[in-house]
């Protein structure tokens, strides 16, 4: 999991090159698209995608993200606007959403899994 600061970026670039921040691989269709969610809406909720890797734009809020690799270790980032989220394929991870988020996302159409960690909650499969 990678955190990127547009505005750090763009303050470091000049008019000649592009600044190539990553490289964005998947296996097929990916989904762009816009979403809001709420403060505390998603704690408990895990998804991975095995098709690709995933593309986070913050617009708005504040969140701290967890990704978990394959040995089970968790690296946590604090994120907010203007700032990218990049997830490789199939690194499990989660939100804790501080204030409410909008944001822009490049996700896998297909190969998507999301569940809870949370006893209680019914598994949820994408």
């Amino acid at each position: 999991m990678r955190r990127i600061n547009i505005a750090d970026r763009l303050a470091c670039i000049g008019f000649t090159a592009p600044d190539i921040l990553a490289t964005y691989a998947c296996e097929g269709p990916a989904m762009i698209g816009l979403v809001r969610i709420a403060a505390g809406s998603t704690d408990h909720f895990w998804e991975r995608h095995g098709d690709g890797d995933e593309l986070l734009f913050l617009a708005e809020g504040r969140a701290q993200f967890t990704s978990r690799d394959a040995a089970s270790d968790d690296t946590m980032i604090e994120v907010g606007a203007g700032d990218i989220v990049l997830l490789s394929r199939d690194e499990a991870h989660r939100a804790r959403v501080q204030e409410d988020l909008c944001l822009l996302f490049i996700t896998p159409r297909d190969g998507n899994v999301a569940w809870s960690d949370d006893p209680a909650a019914p598994l949820r499969h994408g």
